[in-house]
């Protein structure tokens, strides 16, 4: 994994946060999936999203759920979305914070996070104090992308321009799992799924960009000049163009819901 800046990601997702809705086609896919896992007939009561972005899995779990939300994520542009998307409603509340430092107040009946958890560095860490915020027989979900996400790009890079592309290594599933059984947790749903955007060209590398998942804010952050910009789009639109002139981005998604074992 790249050295993440967590005031450069702040901000990246910050300025996201307008744009992010209309990207992040795929994400929404994601948030939809992780709550229609979740165990059939649980009445929650109080849910604590991580990460919660402009509120996918939110407005997902509205359909089925009448509890009490809290959403937190590290961006104040999206935190301040989320605020205004759901003002006067006051059983949803947002604020900002730090995945890694958060220590929940309260006790949750489910606590679930989509697309967030490849940001994290030590998730074995995270887990062991959102175990102690579970409520007896409450449900942690988490969708989280793996090994093998975005290789059509990670493969570009180093075929055109002889280097890496910057930004995360995805983890493996496994490292996932273990960490779940090490935590004790009994695991109800572990399924790995294939989920696709398809963008026209030079939107292949804006779709990072209008999501906020970008490292331009870091430290010692290089931008591709143009020639290696249409070199590199060149060779994916080559090698992994569709028929119908789309390029297609592969998230491969972990999808992980457990209770704690009793």
């Amino acid at each position: 994994m790249g050295i993440i800046d967590n005031n450069a990601m702040s901000k990246s997702f910050s300025n996201a946060a307008v744009s992010y809705n209309f990207w992040a086609q795929p994400q929404k896919k994601v948030a939809k999936k992780l709550v229609e896992l979740l165990p059939v007939g649980n009445e929650y009561k109080n849910i604590l999203d991580l990460g919660c972005g402009t509120g996918n899995v939110i407005e997902q779990l509205q359909r089925y759920s009448t509890a009490k939300m809290l959403g937190i994520d590290i961006a104040s542009g999206m935190v301040e979305y989320c605020k205004e998307r759901w003002n006067g409603n006051s059983d949803i509340n947002f604020f900002k914070d730090d995945i890694s430092l958060f220590k929940p107040k309260s006790k949750y009946d489910l606590i679930i996070s989509s697309c967030v958890f490849q940001w994290i560095d030590d998730f074995y860490d995270v887990i062991e104090k959102l175990i102690l915020s579970l409520d007896n027989d409450g449900c942690l979900a988490i969708a989280v992308p793996v090994e093998g996400s975005f290789f059509e790009l990670q493969e570009s890079y180093k075929s055109t321009l002889g280097c890496s592309m910057p930004g995360l290594r995805y983890k493996k599933k496994k490292y996932y799992i273990d960490i779940a059984v090490k935590c004790n947790l009994n695991l109800r749903v572990v399924e790995v799924e294939t989920v696709y955007g398809h963008f026209n060209g030079l939107n292949v590398l804006k779709y990072f960009k209008k999501i906020g998942a970008t490292f331009q804010h870091n430290k010692n952050y290089t931008p591709l000049g143009i020639k290696d910009i249409h070199q590199l789009i060149n060779h994916y639109g080559k090698t992994y163009g569709l028929y119908n002139g789309l390029l297609p981005v592969t998230h491969k998604i972990l999808y992980l819901i457990a209770d704690v074992c009793s």
